[in-house]
């Protein structure tokens, strides 16, 4: 299951298993679109990736990075898209450290 397939899973989880149909318009794509995701293993647009991580409560910038590198469309970019989500994760790891700081004050 690629990383897009997954993202999809936990939408339709988060929409009461809702249909390929009822997913495909909540991230207004086609129904083929999610199909090709399913049956041909391909991944979603960096656009409707990053719609789909919002509205699972996913960083978009890591769900991004995460899928180019497994895609692997581009493999002179594999050092680029390492470095993103590094940062990326960094980010997010000292954002959640200064949170619970300010509540544990």
């Amino acid at each position: 299951m690629n990383y897009s397939m997954k993202l999809l899973t936990k939408l339709k989880a988060m929409n009461d298993g809702c249909s390929d149909y009822r997913a495909a318009q909540i991230l207004e794509i086609s129904q083929q679109s999610i199909s090709k995701v399913k049956n041909n293993g391909t991944s979603l647009s960096d656009e409707t990736l990053t719609r789909l991580a919002n509205l699972v409560g996913e960083n978009p910038v890591i769900v991004v990075a995460e899928n180019a590198l497994e895609m692997n469309y581009f493999p002179n970019m594999r050092q680029f898209w390492e470095e993103v989500l590094a940062n990326a994760k960094e980010l997010e790891s000292r954002a959640s450290a200064e949170e619970s700081e300010e509540r544990a004050a």
